[in-house]
């Protein structure tokens, strides 16, 4: 059976492969989208002069942030959405601790 799935895969022609005005957009909207991720957490950087001080801000504006993500995606499961930005928080809690341990 494999061979027969083989043999129809290499006897079907494949349409060239170009780049498209899609393909394009959709790497500036990912890449756009990284920037906003990211620029909340720097902004503490940019503000403050102690450096362990911005750290520590920048994990808490993530953290709430992790919050908003999750209680907003709780509309649309069956979730709670108190209960589904705490779950949220806490991992991002966790993972915050973990830097911390190994030298963060």
């Amino acid at each position: 059976m494999y061979d027969v799935v083989v043999q129809a895969l290499r006897a079907t022609p494949l349409p060239p492969t170009r780049l498209r005005k899609s393909d394009l957009l959709g790497g500036f909207a990912s890449g756009l989208l990284v920037f906003a991720c990211s620029f909340p957490a720097a902004v503490s950087f940019m503000l403050v002069d102690d450096p362990g001080l911005a750290l520590r801000i920048s994990n808490s504006v993530l953290l709430t942030l992790l919050f908003v993500v999750g209680y907003r995606a709780a509309r649309y499961t069956l979730a709670r959405p108190w209960i589904a930005g705490a779950r949220f928080v806490l991992g991002g809690m966790l993972l915050v601790l973990v830097a911390i341990a190994l030298g963060g």
